[in-house]
Order: structure tokens, then sequence, then C-alpha cells
């Protein structure tokens, strides 16, 4: 798929920069002489289960972050086309379609269908998709969620928690951290953080990594001369950052602060300090951590590596 389209028509292609959720993706236009344009574009005849909140999160249903960790992995970083069907004259919220390029995954192409097929555990289309897409499987599986919401109230609050879910979705199957759950999670600290805050500076010490539960933060630099600042990436849920830089002991090279449209900001801070106790007091976990971390790295710069493929 070549070619560039500004991202106020209502159809065209773009990149997919992030996955908000099992139905809700971030696009991003190609920059031409000037920041690239994004839009929040939603699926319609589809619903995928609910994350949960800070103030909400027993709300959460059953397989939301493993239908968003699926779509993620199917498409961020790859150049789509999409069609805004229609958009909701309260929210102004965009609901439409993707299309991933030919011949897609065994002939499908939309995105949207490719999910149904797929039987995400919670996810409901609608009966627009046509009832070819619908199988006894699907409500079988439907079934299963609510009794695995039920099951997963009975856990202790730790393993709903997600920084242990974002950082083990993005590991493979080889690093087990199931039996050192706890000793992982107790190195986080969470954090809600308030619109328009300052994390860091250029040249600040990196004395912690993060990881975005809720809300967006922004990383900042400035332009050569320092004349001006540009916003080099917008950070959504399930971001990890600032890891490069507290491993290799290097300062930072930018600004991080929560966008001021961001009205709750929720972060996992694992700090400096926290990991060289780590190291001191469990050395063989430590080293299993940094690999999944580089794990979560390397799919993250083989998107970047793919986007900037695309624009040459």
């Amino acid at each position: 798929m070549n070619g560039s389209t500004p991202l106020s028509l209502s159809q065209g292609r773009a990149f997919v920069k992030n996955v908000v959720s099992g139905d809700t993706v971030v696009l991003r236009a190609k920059p031409v002489n000037a920041p690239p344009v994004e839009r929040i574009l939603s699926f319609s005849n589809v619903s995928a289960p609910r994350l949960g909140t800070t103030k909400d999160f027993d709300k959460e249903e059953p397989f939301a972050f493993q239908s968003r960790e699926y779509l993620r992995k199917l498409i961020v970083g790859k150049e789509v086309a999409f069609k805004v069907e229609y958009t909701t004259a309260t929210n102004k919220r965009d609901f439409g379609v993707l299309l991933i390029a030919p011949p897609g995954i065994d002939g499908e192409t939309n995105v949207t269908r490719l999910l149904v097929k797929e039987e995400i555990p919670g996810l409901m289309p609608s009966p627009e998709l046509g009832t070819s897409y619908f199988t006894p499987r699907q409500f079988d599986v439907q079934h299963a969620a609510k009794i695995a919401i039920a099951e997963d109230k009975k856990r202790p609050l730790s393993q709903n928690l997600h920084p242990i879910h974002i950082l083990m979705n993005a590991v493979d199957d080889s690093v087990n951290l199931e039996a050192d759950f706890d000793n992982i999670f107790k190195i986080f600290e969470r954090k809600t953080l308030s619109p328009g805050q300052i994390l860091w500076l250029p040249g600040d010490d990196a004395n912690e990594l993060l990881i975005v539960e809720e809300g967006e933060l922004i990383s900042i630099s400035e332009t050569e001369d320092k004349s001006s600042e540009r916003v080099v990436e917008t950070l959504l849920s399930g971001t990890m950052i600032g890891e490069l830089e507290m491993f290799s002991d290097r300062p930072r090279s930018g600004r991080l602060q929560v966008s001021g449209h961001s009205n709750t900001t929720v972060i996992w801070e694992l700090s400096r300090e926290a990991y060289q106790n780590l190291e001191n007091t469990n050395p063989k976990l430590a080293i299993k951590f940094v690999r999944l971390v580089l794990t979560f790295d390397c799919e993250r710069m083989e998107n970047v590596v793919k986007h900037a493929a695309s624009l040459w």
C-alpha cells in the first residue's frame, strides 16, 4: 500500500501507531514536512471486552488485555486502508473498518472479520457482519468468559494488575515468570499523574522506567538549533519508556510529560534502586526480567523499522 492520505478524510491509508483496545486503534498519517496527524478509529459492528480503569478496575471484562494484544500483534506498525462509516454526535467518536494488504490472512483483509473468525473470547459481533461469521463455538466462548470473570475476581488483586500483564504478554513462552509473579510485582510502584506534569528533562539521570496503564504521555525533543520543540511520540496505555536509558546508564535525551488532554494518567514505575535491589537479592530473576524487557523492545523496534522502510 503506497501513498499518503490526510486523516481528515473519511477514507484512505495510514499506519497503525497503537492499539487502545481490542476494537480501537490509533492511526498515523505519513509525515509530510510536519508532524504526522493522528486519528482514533473504533471498529464498527463489533465490540471487544472492556479494559478496566483506575477507579473501576473490577469492571475489566475477561480477556480484555488478550484481545488488545492479539490486535496489536496483528496490525501495529503496518500500513492499512481505513474508512470511517459514521461519527457519533455526542463525543465525535469515529467508527469504521480497516483493511490489511492483500492477500490478508486466508484471503480475508477486513480486520473486523478476522477478529470474529479468530473467535477471541468476549468479542461480540453485530448482525450487520452477516450470520456466516457466527459459529456455535463463538457463543460457547462468551459463556466461558462469563465464568472466567467470576473466577478472576477470586484472585488476589495483584494478579490482575497491568504492568505484569503487559510485560508477560510481550515475551515468548521460553521466559516463564509465573512462579516469580509476586517478586516482579513488588518492585513496581503505581502512580497517578496530573495533566501537564513533567516526568523528566533532557540531561536528567535515568533513574526509572515507566509503563503506562491509563492515559497519555508525550515525548518532546528540541530541534538541533534549540529554536523550537516538537512531539516525537505519544505514549498510550500498554507502552513502556525509559528502560533503555536506565539499563545503559545514559542521560535522558528529551522531555517526558503528561499530555494536557489526559484527565487521568496512571503509570507503573520501576526505579533503578528497586531493580538494583532485585539484582542483589535475586540475580537470576533480574536477568529474566531484563530479557523480558528486551523482548518487548525488540518487537517495538521491528514495528518502527517496518514503518520507516515504508516511507522510502
